[in-house]
């Protein structure tokens, strides 16, 4: 996963840190959602919410850093994406105003 830096504040100052790249972990939060089952339901939904949250403003501002993201996530072979399609097809559901069906293609779709 691709890493950025960022800063952190509190009352005792600021801190350097590296993150994720929001883009990036959204989407591997899909991922994650169809790897969860059972007992781990209101995880999945947790990971929905960051998903819809984390994609908002990149798709209206920086949609090509998402699009590369969802390129590099599908290439990485079956099990990624047959885990990866679940979590879109929640998501999609959960937040239906993103249409991230009709952004993020999956292989075969037009």
């Amino acid at each position: 996963m691709n890493v950025q830096q960022t800063v952190l504040f509190s009352a005792e100052g600021a801190v350097v840190v590296n993150g994720p790249h929001p883009a990036r972990y959204a989407l591997r939060k899909l991922l994650v959602y169809g790897e969860r089952s059972g007992g781990f339901a209101a995880k999945s939904n947790n990971d929905l919410v960051r998903t819809g949250c984390l994609l908002s403003l990149p798709k209206e501002r920086r949609p090509w850093e998402v699009e590369e993201a969802w390129a590099d996530l599908i290439g990485r072979g079956k099990s990624w994406l047959t885990r990866t399609k679940q979590g879109l097809q929640a998501a999609d559901k959960a937040f239906p105003e993103l249409t991230l069906r009709d952004w993020l293609k999956l292989p075969g779709e037009q």
